[in-house]
């Protein structure tokens, strides 16, 4: 054989490198080095859940009160929030899912109308937007950095809005601090977004801190249903467990809800009973938050469930349903609401008809700014009612002017053509389930849209994140890019 050949041919097979398989350029030290969480990682977790979830229940079991407890909880809060992230930022995130839904409960604010700049759940969202953007900042520069969704980009775009609106508003600083809620929503679903990516499995990690984030709430609720702790609405007292108001209590718990029953299936062991407690918890709960959207969300979201999963899920629907307002009289009565005689004076936010009319008395105030609007939370100072708009899209055009519109509805179609290609992409098994979980939950919250104050709860944002990102970020661009191709190849 002639030794030339011999060597050519030996050439000829010689592997290539290439660019995508040379090794990654190591990370700087701190943000981007700790992409997994170890043993110590979730024991500072663990202790920051704990601690948080104790803290609120306990204020919130003694019915409030406490400036000095609330303010201190919040500085020692965001103070952990801020120097934990720097080295463990995603045992914080995961904590954080644990005690955001009980946060609510320690306001210094009177109930459910004020917001405090020294509140702990403003000082953690405040901690978390500077944690979140530079180790965003360290994935872009060094880590593992994967192109942002549409459905992220406009949530961004949302929160801009809601910044913006700042401009126009007879208080920009309490418009600003509220538009800053919108941006922890959209950071938080940025995080999540490129967190899955790079590591799928994180997904457990944050149904998990769902699951166990509804234990202090639901203790709270139960011992509000038993006691005078309640919200006296009508003919009927209504729980709101850690939250300041029932509705967004309700909604919370709708997103568990759901999400359980479409995980289910695909565990075992003591997960799966966790995710059935979740659900059977969840479900009863949102019954006596007499939240009527948020009936209607559960019901909506179990149905794309059926229809998508299994088809037993809408007979026993079915059958729940008519036993529910059979054995429930105060549920019709909560029904009957709606076609209630209009009063007068500040109004029945209960009626139809009384919406229908504080809808179209808000909207000519969209003339005085078209653009970005009269500032967020600005409709209680310009209506004579002092009520929110309890609809989305109104109060968003009001507010954040036509900038914020385009936005919202913008940020809703996206991330249902991105949850429809999910579904039909997601892989068989878990995966799959929090897909179809993701878009139950979607379907709920766009139908609460239509009746309820959404734009700026983040709880709400976060909790929606936990299975939209992962559906979004995995399966729901056009293009079948490098994250999902990974997945497929594992």
């Amino acid at each position: 054989m002639n030794p030339r050949s011999g060597a050519k041919a030996t050439d000829s097979v010689r592997p290539v490198l290439k660019v995508e398989d040379m090794p990654a350029p190591a990370p700087p030290p701190g943000w981007a080095e700790r992409s997994s969480a170890g043993r110590g990682d979730w024991l500072v977790a663990s202790l920051f859940a704990l601690a948080g979830g104790l803290g609120a229940g306990l204020f919130a079991a003694r019915g409030g009160g406490g400036a000095e407890l609330v303010l201190v909880s919040g500085a020692c809060t965001g103070l952990v929030v801020a120097v934990v992230a720097a080295t463990r930022f995603w045992a914080v995130v995961v904590a954080l899912f644990v005690v955001r839904a009980s946060l609510d409960a320690l306001k210094l604010g009177s109930f459910g109308n004020t917001t405090n700049a020294f509140d702990p759940s403003v000082v953690v969202g405040l901690a978390f937007l500077l944690s979140g953007s530079l180790w965003l900042f360290a994935q872009w520069r060094a880590g593992p950095w994967h192109r942002p969704s549409r459905t992220t980009m406009w949530f961004a775009a949302l929160a801009a809005a809601g910044v913006f609106s700042a401009a126009g508003s007879e208080n920009p600083v309490q418009s600003g601090q509220v538009g800053l809620k919108i941006c922890a929503g959209a950071l938080m679903f940025a995080v999540l977004e490129q967190a899955y990516r790079h590591r799928p499995d994180r997904v457990r990690h944050v149904l998990a801190a769902g699951a166990a984030s509804l234990v202090v709430p639901a203790l709270v609720a139960i011992g509000q249903s038993q006691s005078s702790e309640v919200e006296q609405y009508i003919e009927v007292s209504r729980i709101r467990g850690t939250f300041v108001h029932a509705n967004p209590f309700a909604t919370f718990l709708v997103i568990l809800a759901v999400v359980a029953v479409a995980v289910r299936p695909h565990l075992r062991g003591g997960a799966r009973l966790a995710a059935t407690a979740v659900m059977a918890t969840s479900s009863t709960l949102v019954l006596f938050t007499y939240a009527r959207g948020a009936w209607v969300a559960l019901i909506l979201g179990l149905v794309v469930i059926g229809f998508k999963q299994d088809r037993r899920i809408l007979v026993g629907l079915a059958s729940l349903v008519i036993v529910v307002v059979i054995a429930v009289p105060s549920v019709t009565a909560r029904l009957s609401d709606l076609s209630a005689e209009r009063v007068e004076g500040r109004g029945d936010p209960n009626s139809l008809a009384w919406r229908f009319g504080y809808w179209g008395r808000l909207l000519p105030e969209v003339a005085e700014s078209p653009v970005t609007g009269i500032g967020l939370e600005q409709v209680l100072a310009h209506s004579e009612e002092g009520l929110q708009p309890h609809n989305v899209f109104v109060q968003t055009v009001v507010e954040t002017g036509l900038l914020g519109l385009t936005c919202l509805v913008g940020l809703c179609v996206s991330m249902a053509t991105e949850l429809r290609r999910a579904m039909r992409r997601a892989s068989p098994g878990l995966h799959r389930g929090v897909a179809i979980g993701a878009a139950a939950a979607a379907v709920g919250l766009f139908a609460q849209l239509l009746s309820e104050n959404l734009l700026t709860q983040a709880a709400i944002h976060w909790y929606l994140a936990a299975p939209v990102a992962f559906a979004v970020a995995l399966y729901g661009s056009p293009a079948r890019d490098d994250g999902a191709e990974a997945l497929e190849a594992r």
